[in-house]
């Protein structure tokens, strides 16, 4: 199947706003316990990555948990590789490359000859 490249844009697009979102959840939490938050509901639910009108007090408890909203940025890759430049034996390795999978679809230019 071969990815368009608006639909590569858009798909980028996504995952932007979801680390986006995601990001803003952990500084929140870092700031607020979740006691009389005034946070409007639509920010507490896309934060979560549901959908719906209005959060109840579980989702509310759920967005403030700083654990989960670590746990969730560290879960949202497909995959994280590192790789190092040569080293001497017994030495410490160091990582010179790092590539980060935040979704499937399209060849990236790593795996192109």
């Amino acid at each position: 199947m071969v990815i368009t490249e608006n639909r590569a844009k858009r798909e980028a697009q996504l995952q932007l706003e979801s680390i986006i979102a995601m990001v803003r959840r952990l500084k929140h939490c870092q700031e607020c316990d979740g006691s009389d938050c005034a946070l409007p509901d639509a920010d507490v639910l896309e934060g979560l990555g549901l959908v719906g009108d209005s959060a109840n007090e579980e989702e509310r408890r759920q967005y403030h948990d700083e654990d989960e909203a670590r746990w969730a940025i560290d879960e949202d890759p497909l995959s994280i590789e590192v790789r190092s430049d040569w080293e001497i034996p017994g030495g410490r390795l160091s990582a010179s490359e790092y590539r980060i999978c935040l979704c499937t679809g399209g060849a990236s230019s790593a795996n192109r000859r």
